[in-house]
């Protein structure tokens, strides 16, 4: 009976669910021939009956709504479908139906997919391919699998779509359904396709179609023949890809299906440019272009632009070739975050390198790179870097290197900078300008004159690429730290170490560059930087410009180092001759006094002189001493240095300590967190910066007070430069640090402004070298009453920097 028929037979009928049923056996029948208009108008006709003599069938109801929401969905009404889909789930649930809830929840999944939440869509289908499983029904099972394959391609999970493609074949091989087979196996090759894959396409592709052999498979041997065409011409058969395309085309014609004769047409074209033929390129992509714009298919029409586009570029006809591709631009038929766009994108690249244009070029090349990377499109990236290749050649034949213009700059900016953060700054942004990288960081290791550096910056325009701007590839600086030798990784994938690091992944980085900064006459830092996209083969033009930024900010560090270095010389010269003045003074005074008290005659007074006298003597022996120790502290090295306990240590300060501190009347506790590792240190100095923050805290506390000496695991954050370390602590009850005095006490003969004893000034300059050396830090910290003075140690298995 016809589907017309059907209708008006439903109309006559009294019973209501007699007419809901043939409204939704006409519909159906209507949607399969094409006719959406009167498939729309008998489920809607089907539905009224439902709802005019309630309560209807749910299965009847469920299904009419399902059939409505498909039809909703095919013309572009996406909301009316998601809002058809969910009332068929809430009658499926009404009626306790599993296999109705499958088929409402694929219904929903579908009209989702289709607008565009493939990612909502997974849960359903995969909800329905477990009902459909209990309920037995293989062959909704099988299509719930392919649709849930669709929805992991979209998204992006290949391995999860490959899966779910091979369920849902399997099923289909059960089932003997051979077009539901040539289907999915059409779909592994396509995906595979897309991604390189060649050999697991193809095998898919020559299944699919030796199985696509009768009339009733016809159509989907049309894509399958397509499909495996584009394969031969990636893999560079080209008689193969012509063999395709010929029965391809033959097929085509022979079924009447203008649309694909189009699409193979331009295949075609596309391997007439890959044998070099232009002209007949050109010519085979206008006449597709014709009946591509007759037939209204716009992707089509733009890939057909493309081609012919290209075609005319390698003719010589630049304007005819712009031309054309601006079209295929107008067109908007191919996303510019999709492989059709960035095929395009490519066109236009190669466009500009022939117009004279590299720099243009290299934009639009180094933004296709990426983004072919993010989609997984390996051969198509592949064939971009080769056209990043011609786009260097042609850059470095028109003019002068990439860096020079930068670093003349530099010696403007960095010579003149007046602080090392300044310098610091000045660097990385030139850096960033001269290599394109989005984020950037300076780091210099610690001496035992200076502490460590760290400035970071990101590109202007870029927002942070990590959660923390300071944040790094942990992996790449260890290596550059550790040999000097620079690292430069266009792509991070062509080092698997550096591709499978924890730091690399987590943030993603697809390009890193880093090199050694060479200072005090050793590698003492790094600059390095780094993108989340690949940049293309700016990172190699650019190395040995960041080099030399390196090397000239390293020359001036090394100059105002040493400027610096003789200032305080200079300042220490000034002070040590005030200091030695002073009791140099006494001593000749009070000498002459007691020369002249034990004369004949003299005064009773002789022994209080000469008291005096060797008081100041050996005040002038201490400020000999700690000039003496000063300067070998700035001259410390580590050659002693080992794996030593941090309790030991404590302990072995606490009993040099405890005669004095009995002496002075104060207690001294102390407290070791359990369980600590071992730290890296040379012993002696260490036990010297202990004895002087001890004694400090003991002349300063009150007496019956308490010093405390603690020792604990320092907070790691793996920033530049960091090193995992134990923090010592010693705490007093005296009167605190004044705030104006916190950040000086660590000068040189700065004895605070609140003096107490009659030490030189220089013990906490002494112990800032010692702890610099080590590669730690110092720091004080007032609670008033009370001081905290706090180092840290690095662990002695000890790396560079931050692991």
């Amino acid at each position: 009976m016809a589907a017309g028929a059907l209708v008006t037979a439903g109309a006559a009928l009294a019973d209501a669910e007699a007419r809901a049923s043939i409204g939704l056996t006409a519909a159906r029948v209507l949607r399969l021939s094409g006719d959406g208009t009167g498939a729309r108008a008998a489920a809607m006709g089907g539905l009224a009956a439902c709802r005019e003599a309630a309560p209807v069938s749910p299965m009847v109801t469920g299904a009419l709504l399902r059939e409505l929401a498909t039809l909703d969905w095919q013309s572009g009404c996406a909301d009316d479908a998601i809002a058809r889909a969910r009332e068929a789930i809430t009658v499926a649930r009404e009626g306790h139906d599993g296999r109705a809830r499958g088929e409402a929840a694929m219904a929903l999944g579908t009209a989702l997919r289709t607008a565009g939440r493939a990612e909502e869509a997974v849960p359903l289908y995969e909800e329905a391919a477990r009902r459909f499983a209990s309920d037995g029904a293989l062959a909704l099972l099988g299509k719930a699998h392919n649709n849930l394959g669709v929805c992991h391609y979209l998204t992006g999970r290949v391995e999860a779509a490959a899966d779910a493609w091979r369920e849902a074949l399997r099923v289909a091989e059960i089932t003997a359904e051979r077009d539901e087979q040539v289907i999915l196996l059409n779909n592994l090759g396509f995906m595979y396709l897309e991604r390189g894959a060649h050999g697991l396409a193809e095998r898919s592709l020559d299944e699919a179609l030796a199985l696509a052999t009768d009339d009733a498979t016809a159509g989907l041997r049309l894509g399958v023949l397509g499909n495996l065409a584009d394969v031969r011409m990636q893999q560079g058969a080209l008689a193969a890809a012509r063999e395709c395309l010929d029965a391809a085309l033959a097929l085509a014609a022979a079924r009447g299906a203008r649309g694909d004769v189009v699409e193979n047409q331009r295949r075609l074209a596309e391997l007439l440019l890959l044998e070099s033929a232009p002209a007949r390129a050109a010519e085979t992509a206008r006449g597709a272009l014709v009946e591509a714009e007759a037939l209204g298919l716009q992707r089509e029409q733009a890939h057909l632009l493309r081609v012919r586009g290209l075609a005319k570029l390698r003719l010589g006809h630049v304007a005819h070739a712009r031309r054309a591709l601006e079209q295929a631009t107008k067109t908007g038929a191919l996303a510019p975050d999709s492989l059709d766009g960035q095929q395009l994108a490519l066109a236009l690249a190669e466009l500009e390198l022939v117009a004279g244009d590299p720099a243009r070029a290299q934009t639009l090349v180094d933004a296709a790179v990426a983004a072919l990377s993010r989609l997984g499109a390996a051969w198509h990236a592949d064939q971009a870097r080769l056209l990043v290749a011609r786009v260097e050649a042609q850059a470095e034949s028109l003019g002068p290197p990439v860096g020079t213009a930068v670093v003349e700059r530099a010696v403007d900016l960095v010579t003149g900078g007046t602080s090392a953060e300044e310098i610091a700054l000045h660097t990385v942004a030139l850096a960033l300008e001269a290599c394109g990288a989005e984020h950037g960081t300076l780091f210099l290791e610690p001496t035992p004159a200076h502490d460590a550096l760290r400035v970071s910056s990101t590109a202007p325009g870029i927002d942070a690429p990590h959660d923390d701007v300071g944040d790094f590839s942990q992996t790449v600086a260890r290596r550059v730290l550790a040999t000097g030798t620079s690292v430069c990784l266009q792509h991070v994938e062509d080092d698997a170490i550096v591709a499978s690091a924890e730091s690399v992944v987590a943030m993603h980085l697809r390009s890193v560059l880093c090199v050694a900064i060479p200072l005090e006459g050793r590698f003492g830092g790094l600059l390095y930087l780094d993108s989340r996209v690949h940049v293309g083969g700016r990172f190699q033009r650019a190395l040995p410009t960041v080099e030399r930024l390196a090397s000239l900010v390293g020359m001036a560090l090394d100059r105002m180092r040493l400027t610096d270095r003789v200032a305080s010389q200079v300042g220490l010269l000034s002070v040590v001759s005030h200091e030695l003045r002073s009791p140099l003074t006494t001593l000749l005074g009070f000498g002459e006094l007691a020369a002249a008290d034990s004369a004949p005659g003299g005064g009773p007074h002789a022994a209080t002189l000469v008291g005096v006298v060797l008081e100041e003597g050996h005040r002038m022996r201490r400020l000999v001493d700690d000039v003496h120790a000063l300067g070998r502290a700035w001259r410390f090295t580590l050659d002693k240095a080992g794996a030593m306990p941090a309790g030991l240590l404590l302990e072995g300060a606490q009993r040099r300590a405890r005669p004095a501190a009995a002496a002075r009347g104060v207690h001294l506790a102390i407290d070791i967190e359990p369980g600590l590792p071992a730290v890296f240190a040379d012993t002696e100095r260490v036990q010297q910066v202990l004895g002087n923050l001890i004694e400090n805290a003991m002349r300063h506390s009150p007496e019956g007070g308490q010093v405390t000496l603690r020792v604990c695991r320092e907070r790691f954050t793996g920033q530049v430069g960091e090193r995992r370390a134990l923090r010592f602590t010693v705490e007093d009850e005296g009167p605190g640090i004044a705030e104006a005095d916190a950040d000086a006490v660590f000068e040189r003969f700065n004895r605070g402004s609140r003096p107490k004893g009659s030490g030189s000034g220089l013990g906490l300059s002494i112990a800032q070298s010692i702890i610099h050396a080590h590669g730690g830090r110092i720091w004080v910290e007032s609670r008033q009453p009370g001081a905290l003075f706090h180092f840290t140690l690095p662990l002695a298995d000890r790396s560079p920097i931050a692991e």
